[in-house]
């Protein structure tokens, strides 16, 4: 499970799932928030933006903010809750065997009322 913390306290967390999808890279994934307040909502938003899915070392989404939310504990629910897209990533034999990583760089975020 990846993700990223606050902080000023409590954290995002990411499940992902990748599949072949016509011969593309499919994922998959969701993400739950723990303690988040509703600035921090606006700032995961932004988190996952800035959020890079890799797959065997190569980038195949530069963005997860269309992952849905979910409960914290629903966070290795089934795919059918997820949301997915189908990648511009060639499909290799070798990623059914591989497991996906989300990767944030690190990141200043804050809002000025």
């Amino acid at each position: 499970m990846n993700g990223f913390t606050w902080s000023k306290g409590g954290g995002v967390y990411v499940s992902i799932k990748t599949f072949e999808d016509h011969g593309k890279v499919g994922l998959c994934g969701v993400y739950a928030a723990h303690h988040a307040t509703d600035p921090q909502d606006r700032l995961t938003q932004l988190g996952l933006a800035a959020m890079n899915i890799k797959l065997g070392g190569k980038i195949i989404s530069y963005d997860a903010s269309f992952f849905n939310r979910v409960p914290l504990y629903e966070l290795t629910a089934p795919v059918g809750t997820a949301s997915c897209k189908r990648t511009g990533t060639d499909w290799k034999p070798e990623y059914a065997w591989l497991k996906p990583d989300a990767v944030t760089e690190k990141s200043r975020f804050r809002f000025v009322d």
